[in-house]
């Protein structure tokens, strides 16, 4: 049977933020000022996927940056705040390893992606029968 899966959407911030290339500019300079410390402290991608988080400090960091930039609301930050963190990752994993691991961070919080691996075992069952 077909699972249907609701779309996972953003708040107008976050595409925003994506499409003027907020999140990518904000990496670029926050790597620039610590890739001493993550090159040491993050010397692998897995290493980077299991421990690297945007604390607080680094979330308020961003809102700083965007605010600057006078692109904030933070009624849809609110919202939006786990998506933020996670698309931040992402560049970072792109910036400091590649394109695939990147992808590896966005991927692991599709809605998509996590039901089809929910229901993996419904699958098996269908096509063995």
């Amino acid at each position: 049977p077909d699972i249907i899966v609701s779309k996972d959407t953003n708040t107008p911030l976050t595409n925003i933020l994506r499409s003027r290339g907020l999140f990518l500019e904000w990496a670029i300079e926050f790597y620039q000022k610590n890739k001493d410390y993550y090159k040491e402290e993050f010397s692998t991608f897995d290493k980077f996927k299991l421990l690297f988080n945007l604390d607080e400090l680094k979330m308020e960091q961003f809102k700083g940056y965007c605010i600057a930039k006078k692109l904030w609301n933070n009624e849809m930050y609110q919202i939006d705040k786990s998506k933020i963190a996670v698309n931040l990752k992402a560049v970072l994993a792109f910036i400091i390893f590649g394109p695939n691991e990147s992808n590896e961070i966005m991927l692991e919080n599709d809605v998509f992606i996590k039901t089809a691996l929910k229901n993996l075992d419904k699958a098996e069952l269908i096509f063995k029968n």
